[in-house]
């Protein structure tokens, strides 16, 4: 697998979404991985249809840690997403969040 290869699947079900780890054999978190998810679930988060999101590993293992030749690089601004760490509103810095009927309506 390259580096420009998916590292992140979705399928999105009934008011759902899944989002699979795909970075084998055991879903690494590596830079690029980072980057695809974090564009996931922004993603995610602006589609109205989605109320819940569940977060699970293709394979052997959920996620087996961080690659740590890349942890230096990754706290770099701009190194997961084009935004600046300054520029972050509060619901971007949530990774998942839920939306309840209720609110909707």
């Amino acid at each position: 697998m390259s580096i420009d290869s998916p590292k992140i699947r979705v399928e999105r079900g009934d008011g759902h979404a899944v989002v699979f780890l795909a970075n084998p054999p055991m879903n690494v978190v590596s830079l690029p991985l980072t980057r695809q998810l974090y564009a996931a679930l922004r993603s995610l988060e602006r589609d109205d249809s989605v109320r819940a999101v569940i977060l699970t590993g293709e394979g052997k293992a959920f996620c087996a840690g961080s690659d740590i030749t890349e942890l230096e690089h990754m706290t770099d601004p701009g190194a997961v997403s084009s935004r600046s760490s300054s520029s972050r509103t509060r619901s971007s810095s949530c990774c998942v969040h839920f939306r309840s009927r209720r609110s909707q309506r």
